[in-house]
């Protein structure tokens, strides 16, 4: 039986505006941020490579990614790399249907390797705010404004 909703991480708790130090949860380990935006790994497919430097980039901009975090953005960026591989076989002619031996047409294996590569990725996804309804819920800090005056006082 299923315990309700997940827990949500402090540091996402933190971006999205939603942290109340009297429901954090203070057994909780702590994680940092990498201090540089690591190379992807070298088992990533190219189509994958790329994803990695946008989704990686963007994580480490706003202070999500960490060392723990790196495999699972890992499979993350595979899995949309197998999905592309598989739509690119796809686009082979007549590729998306095949005739077995005894004559009967069926869809071609592709079809359910790049589904189930876009599902395990939107699983991913939903996870660190990568869908736009996951995305919604994330609000990173505003840069204040300069104040005239304390520029003045600084000035001086």
């Amino acid at each position: 039986m299923k315990r309700g909703a997940k827990p949500i991480p402090t540091a996402l708790k933190s971006l999205t505006g939603t942290l109340r130090t009297d429901r954090m949860n203070s057994h909780e380990p702590p994680v940092s941020p990498l201090p540089e935006l690591p190379a992807p790994p070298d088992w990533l497919n190219p189509w994958a490579r790329d994803e990695w430097v946008l989704v990686a980039g963007w994580l480490h901009s706003v202070g999500l990614l960490t060392a723990t975090d790196q495999s699972i953005i890992g499979a993350y960026c595979q899995q949309l790399g197998i999905f592309r591989e598989a739509e690119e076989q796809l686009k082979l002619p007549g590729a998306r249907v095949i005739v077995t031996d005894k004559g009967y047409e069926m869809p071609s294996p592709w079809v359910a390797i790049g589904n189930k590569a876009l599902m395990q990725a939107m699983k991913i996804a939903s996870e660190y705010g990568l869908t736009p309804s996951s995305r919604s819920r994330i609000q990173l800090p505003k840069e204040e404004e300069e104040d005239p005056f304390e520029t003045f006082l600084r000035r001086n």
